[in-house]
C-alpha cells in the first residue's frame, strides 16, 4: 500500500498543478507551507511538465498577431511563469505583463453566468502577488471582433486590455 507522499506520483498533469497552486496560496495568503517532502516531489514532478511544449489554439495564434502588434518590442508567446509553473499566454517580462487568452475552458457557466475558473483565478492572484499585472480576454470579446479590419481589432483590443500602445 502506498503512503500518501508517493501517491503524488498518481497525479495527472492538472492535478499536480492545482497542488502546486494550493500550496503557492496558502503560503501568500497564510504563510503556511507544505512538508518539505512533499514540496520536493512536486518540484520534480513539475520540472517534466515544463519540458512539454504548451498547446496553443488556432484562435490563440490569430490573436497573437494583434497582440504582437500592441507589444512588439518584449513580447514573448508561451512564456514559462515561474510563480505559477505554468505556461502564459503572452508576456512582457520587462513591465511583468501577462496577457491570457480565454478559451471556453476557462470558464465555469453557472445559471447562465460566465465565472473564470477557480484555477485561472487562483494564477491571478499569484500573478499579482508576484507583482505581475494579469490582462485576459475572452473568447466571446475575441470572436465578437475577429472578423473585422485589423485597424478596428488593435483599436479594441486595446479597449478591451484598457492599455495604450507600448
Amino acid at each position: 500500500q502506498k503512503k500518501a507522499i508517493d501517491k503524488i506520483d498518481d497525479f495527472n498533469v492538472k492535478g499536480l498543478h492545482q497542488l502546486f497552486l494550493a500550496r503557492k496560496l496558502l503560503f501568500a495568503q497564510f504563510k503556511i507551507m507544505m512538508p518539505l517532502q512533499i514540496t520536493l516531489r512536486l518540484n520534480k514532478a513539475l520540472e517534466t511538465f515544463k519540458k512539454q511544449s504548451p498547446t496553443v489554439s488556432n484562435s490563440q495564434n490569430r490573436i497573437a498577431k494583434d497582440i504582437r502588434m500592441l507589444y512588439s518590442e518584449d513580447l514573448q508567446e508561451e512564456h514559462w511563469s515561474e510563480p505559477t509553473a505554468s505556461y502564459v499566454d503572452f508576456a512582457v517580462p520587462s513591465s511583468k505583463l501577462v496577457i491570457q487568452f480565454d478559451g471556453p475552458h476557462h470558464f465555469l457557466f453557472i445559471n447562465g453566468q460566465a465565472s473564470l475558473s477557480p484555477q485561472d483565478q487562483a494564477m491571478d492572484f499569484i500573478l499579482r502577488h508576484e507583482g505581475w499585472t494579469v490582462l485576459r480576454i475572452s473568447y466571446i470579446d475575441w470572436n465578437r471582433i475577429e472578423d473585422r479590419p485589423q485597424n478596428e481589432r488593435i483599436a479594441e483590443l486595446k479597449r478591451i486590455l484598457g492599455q495604450a500602445q507600448h
